[in-house]
């Protein structure tokens, strides 16, 4: 388990010196950290959109070999959520880092709190 809090900030710095850029919203305990809700760690950083590309996979595996994470530390396993929020979301949505080479979005809080809900009656009936 990490802390993305300190997480985020090396692979930032790594993405710039690579010359690659990411944007992207994310949800779950990684954005959660970022906006100081939650303390508690979290495995993962669940990207909802983009579809992360290959350059970026390719950058966050070999950042993760660096730092100690796995391998899938950086995914786009909540992107199904997409088409359960509802109309409106993107606007909603509240900045969790900036950095030189990497700006994060997370879900506004009503929208957190579905997708939270969302994943847990997935986790639930499965």
């Amino acid at each position: 388990m990490h802390r993305f809090e300190t997480i985020i900030p090396k692979f930032d710095a790594f993405l710039s010196a690579k010359g690659l850029f990411l944007e992207a919203t994310i949800t779950g305990g990684a954005a959660l950290q970022l906006l100081g809700i939650v303390t508690r760690t979290t495995k993962d950083c669940d990207v909802l959109e983009p579809n992360l590309t290959e350059e970026i996979m390719k950058a966050a595996k070999e950042f993760a070999k660096s730092q100690g994470l796995n391998e899938g530390w950086l995914n786009n396993g909540p992107a199904s959520l997409l088409g359960e929020l509802p109309d409106g979301w993107q606007e909603r949505r509240q900045k969790a880092f900036k950095g030189k080479a990497i700006v994060l979005l997370t879900l506004g809080r009503e929208d957190t709190l579905r997708a939270k809900l969302y994943a847990y009656l997935d986790a639930v009936l499965i």
